[in-house]
């Protein structure tokens, strides 16, 4: 062979080569997104709005160093009559019910920094997440991310022409999750080494009743799943089929008793009558109906109770974790406030009454995830006493400042923050059956409450001078 032949030959090879190499070299993640930062997705579905109609919104926060992935829920009230769902209520009532601007997560924007889970650069805190893809799903549906309906409410003045408000809250999470798995960037999420779902406080809800749809759609890219509802909690409570449209008639002229009917019912009542939510538990039994076991499981009556057992034993490889604050006055609020007139006089001892309720009921949610724990290993739960922050509401906002337990439910002295926490929910080689917490609250607490860090110079110096 000639020397100009074999110099072609070379040539030919060496583009080859260099072609194959060019055909194996890594893609870049989510190419043509700005990595971390975040990243307006508008989801081709036109079920999918805001309650006022307008087009749904969501952000992706992409990493180039980590495929795993945070799925973020907001919180921000509930609405379910035309005080609450037109924005004449403030933070108790719908949040962005005018919808969502294009800028939403524009740097600096309140829901950027309102959890150390969405904001990267947090100063104080550091969950582990922060070189995670992070996927921020929006509030503005005020159904808590499970609704169904539109629905006419009436201004009860007359005033103002009605309010046509859209439930769309569960098409709105569907939506993202058909863009993870067949939108432009599915194959950025064929493979989820750990994917965490959390949420702060209708949040928190939205993440619990969706996590059921979102471990199904993603399957089995994910490795590890880990469910935090946050301050979000839908309580083992069972609606009776012999109870009547109006639960006032078990009443009487008394005050309410748990007896009588849990104290939650009235409440989920209004809200899946509103909101169309029986949809979702069609959705679920459907999916479930050739599985004995989990069909005999599940009570269409107890949502609480049937959706926390349904995840704890289908997906019995995850990791579901429970957090709130015992003295919670916000979430408690809505759940009792507008529901028990005769019971609850807030000028004198309302809030009192809301607490006890509450603690009531958290026990009930406390004895299903030791059940669970017992059964599958795989729940677990942090449940401080008191934070003097927003009425103790919602234990991940802003920074884990004062949501220490320093005191174990029998007394003893102890030192768990819920950072350490979700450190430990992050590592699965912490068995969940250790990740049970509940603070025992002292005297000044109980009596106060007071910030925990005044408490704990009062009992010192009590202790050091004898007393």
């Amino acid at each position: 062979m000639n020397t100009k032949k074999s110099i072609m030959l070379v040539g030919v090879l060496f583009a080859m080569l260099l072609g194959l190499a060019c055909n194996l070299a890594p893609v870049a993640p989510f190419e043509g997104l700005d990595l971390y930062k975040w990243n307006l997705v508008v989801p081709d579905n036109e079920m999918a709005v805001c309650g006022n109609g307008s087009p749904f919104k969501f952000f992706i926060n992409p990493s180039a160093t980590s495929k795993n992935v945070l799925i973020y829920f907001e919180g921000g009230g509930a609405c379910w009559d035309f005080k609450s769902c037109s924005g004449k209520t403030g933070i108790r009532g719908a949040a962005n019910p005018n919808g969502l601007p294009d800028d939403y997560m524009k740097d600096g924007a309140t829901a950027t920094i309102m959890s150390p889970f969405v904001w990267r650069e947090h100063p104080l805190d550091d969950y582990h997440t922060r070189d995670w893809t992070l996927v921020f799903i929006p509030y503005c549906t005020g159904d808590i991310f499970t609704g169904d309906r539109v629905v006419a409410y009436e201004d009860p003045t007359g005033a103002a022409p009605d309010l046509v408000f859209h439930h769309a809250g569960h098409e709105c999470v569907m939506s993202v999750l058909d863009w993870m798995t067949s939108g432009p960037y599915a194959g950025d999420f064929d493979e989820i080494p750990t994917l965490l779902v959390t949420g702060s406080s209708a949040g928190g809800a939205g993440s619990f009743l969706n996590y059921y749809f979102i471990r199904t759609a993603l399957g089995g890219r994910v490795n590890h799943g880990i469910l935090l509802n946050d301050s979000g909690p839908i309580y083992p409570v069972e609606d009776r089929p012999e109870y009547p449209d109006d639960l006032s008639l078990l009443d009487g002229d008394g005050p309410h008793t748990f007896a009588n009917y849990p104290h939650s019912v009235p409440c989920q009542r209004m809200v899946m009558s509103s909101w169309g939510t029986d949809s979702l538990v069609e959705l679920v039994l459907q999916d479930i109906q050739d599985d004995d076991f989990l069909t005999a499981m599940y009570d269409e009556n107890n949502i609480g109770l049937s959706l926390t057992r349904l995840l704890s034993y289908k997906f019995q490889g995850d990791r579901i974790a429970h957090t709130q604050f015992t003295m919670d006055e916000v979430y408690s609020a809505y759940l009792y406030e507008r529901f028990f007139p005769i019971d609850i006089n807030m000028s004198e001892d309302g809030m009192d009454v809301i607490l006890g309720y509450w603690q009531e009921e958290q026990q009930l949610l406390i004895d299903l995830y030791d059940e669970l724990s017992d059964v599958n290993g795989n729940t677990g739960y942090y449940i401080p006493y008191y934070r003097p922050f927003i009425g103790s509401h919602t234990v991940c906002t802003i920074a884990s400042l004062g949501t220490v337990i320093d005191r174990s439910i029998d007394g003893t002295y102890m030192y768990m923050d819920v950072k350490n926490y979700i450190h430990d929910l992050l590592d699965t080689d912490v068995p969940m059956s250790k990740l049970r917490y509940v603070e025992h609250p002292s005297e000044l607490e109980v009596n106060g409450p007071v910030p925990t860090f005044v408490r704990d110079i009062v009992e010192q110096l009590s202790g050091s001078l004898g007393i």
